[in-house]
């Protein structure tokens, strides 16, 4: 019999343990719509779990539920979602069992530079025009960057992340699938776009696109590297799923991406048969979408929305502050700010950037620009030169596409703050060391089964 390390008692008990008390508290909870007492009620009860697989179960649900993020938001919570209090517990699960099973390692180089970037924006609240309008996007910074160097300091199993990539995808295919089935509606408020709806609430279509992008990636490489049939045709499925979804948001700035995307995978995979799989799949989406969907891509080039959608006016005053902020900048999340200084009253007044290397720069100044470039580059880097096993190998085309997609995409919105962005790096540093971490793996699995033969 299966036993688990802590007085022999088997592991299928503090599970079922966990899950009888759970059930009346979930009763409780959804019959009062004590929503965050829901939420709380899960993360304790799940809690077992995930302290003792952090990886497969926590980082990977985390990654399952990311797509869903712009409508996971708890009522009562000040715009916190429920993929934020799941990250808090996997960070700490992961840390717990890190230091217990000294899985913990030296992160990267690039690293450096992420913790740089983060304390730079940090301390740009001290000269910050509106400093009330950056406190909960500092919180959000310093929380991402606390799971980001706990994940990059973590050893993982090419069986771990494998697992986690399979969630990442699944997690992308059902929220595409939400979106084209609940989403779409042509009378809508977003003109017949395509969006993620839950209750009254309705996510941003371009955020939605934005999510689906490294779903995407990994749904190409694990439909590139598969071996086995059925995994072959979920792969394909959830790309099929997760691309229609990108189109029906109808989001230009992502159709873009992933038309890069899909051009450096043709690139880094030699245009395998499988990847020429993928493009006639998007090609034979292409004549079941709506009107609006060519329309809005002909539009930029006749001349009918030459200013996408108002881009490109929020984008000359924001060149045209540089002439103030351009050395230390603004302040973090103050782009807004600086917009209803150098604002003609005619544009309105606190627009966003829709640029992330425009903000960046505004808001921090070109320190901050320069850091974001080097942040950028040291996790392309890793896709490119890290030694990687042959079980892998499919995967790191993938992720250097997603890599290049989420900073083509970052011409057209404010991505660097989303954390689907900070998971992509994440996978990318776990995959530059599954060699060494294979490696470990084997080492603890020898371990495991000498404490089998033991006790059972």
């Amino acid at each position: 019999m299966l036993q688990s390390r802590v007085a022999g008692t088997p592991f299928y008990v503090p599970v079922m343990m966990a899950a009888l008390a759970m059930g009346p508290l979930l009763a409780w909870a959804i019959a009062g719509e004590y929503w965050r007492s829901l939420v709380l009620v899960c993360l304790v009860a799940i809690s077992p779990i995930v302290v003792r697989w952090p990886v497969v179960v926590g980082f990977g649900a985390f990654a399952l539920v990311l797509p869903f993020d712009s409508v996971s938001v708890i009522a009562d919570t000040g715009g916190a979602t429920a993929t934020k209090f799941v990250g808090i517990a996997v960070t700490g699960a992961m840390l717990l069992t890190g230091i217990i099973q000294r899985r913990l390692v030296r992160p990267p180089l690039v690293a450096l530079w992420v913790t740089v970037l983060v304390f730079w924006a940090v301390l740009s609240l001290a000269w910050a025009a509106d400093v009330d309008r950056a406190r909960t996007p500092a919180m959000t910074a310093v929380s991402l960057l606390a799971m980001y160097l706990v994940a990059a300091s973590y050893t993982v199993s090419e069986a771990e992340l494998t697992t986690v990539c399979w969630l990442a995808l699944i997690g992308g295919a059902l929220a595409a699938a939400g979106g084209v089935v609940l989403g779409f509606d042509p009378d809508s408020g977003q003109t017949g776009r395509g969006t993620l709806s839950l209750g009254e609430s309705s996510a941003n279509p371009n955020a939605v696109a934005q999510s689906l992008l490294l779903p995407f990636a990994i749904g190409i490489g694990m439909f590139s590297g598969s071996r086995r049939t059925w995994t072959t045709v979920v792969a394909g499925v959830g790309i099929a799923a997760i691309a229609a979804g990108i189109f029906l948001t109808m989001s230009r700035g992502s159709l873009f991406a992933v038309a890069v995307t899909i051009c450096v995978c043709l690139y880094r995979y030699r245009a395998r048969p499988r990847v020429l799989v993928v493009v006639a799949i998007l090609a034979a989406l292409l004549p079941a979408m709506p009107d609006l969907f060519f329309h809005r891509a002909e539009s930029v080039f006749t001349g009918e929305d030459a200013t996408g959608a108002g881009r490109t006016e929020i984008w000359k005053i924001g060149v045209h502050s540089l002439d103030r902020f351009s050395v230390i900048g603004v302040g973090f999340a103050n782009f807004a700010a600086a917009y209803d200084q150098y604002a003609y009253p005619a544009f309105g007044r606190s627009r966003v950037a829709h640029n992330m290397y425009l903000s960046t720069w505004v808001e921090l100044g070109i320190v901050g620009l320069v850091l974001l470039a080097l942040v950028l580059r040291g996790h392309w880097r890793l896709t490119k030169h890290a030694k990687i096993p042959s079980s892998q190998v499919p995967l790191a085309p993938a992720l250097e596409a997603a890599c290049i997609g989420f900073a083509v995409v970052g011409f057209f919105g404010d991505a660097l703050w989303d954390k689907m962005f900070w998971t992509q790096w994440i996978l990318i540093i776990w995959l530059s060391r599954t060699r060494h971490d294979r490696l470990i793996s084997e080492s603890s699995a020898r371990g495991t089964l000498a404490g089998l033969a033991t006790h059972g």
